[in-house]
């Protein structure tokens, strides 16, 4: 990427209206539409994506993949050890398997 200047995008929907989670599609497709988008309107500029684990649903992070973000970024927010603690319902090791899974697809991967 060099040379690019970076966008980092986060898709939040207005008050009222629904959240990505409350999508069939967790927002796999306004996250990968948000990258076209970013790119016709805006070329030469690289774009990370912030996504969720998507339930561990891979047939998603394909759909964001797709869109060919130059970085795949995930929250995991807090280290294994107090994961349970921290992030109660969720699930660490599926959060890295959908990192994983990009990674092994070719994308440059982050986790915060």
């Amino acid at each position: 990427m060099t040379g690019a200047r970076g966008v980092a995008t986060v898709a939040r929907s207005p008050p009222g209206r629904p959240q990505p989670v409350d999508l069939d599609d967790e927002g796999a497709r306004l996250a990968a539409e948000t990258v076209r988008q970013m790119r016709q309107r805006a070329p030469g500029v690289g774009v990370e994506t912030l996504v969720p684990h998507f339930s561990g649903r891979f047939d998603l992070v394909v759909q964001v993949l797709g869109a060919t973000p130059e970085v795949f970024a995930h929250n995991i927010e807090t280290v294994h050890r107090i994961f349970r603690r921290a992030r109660r319902g969720f699930h660490y090791e599926r959060n890295l398997e959908v990192l994983r899974h990009a990674a092994a697809r070719g994308a440059v991967t982050s986790r915060n």
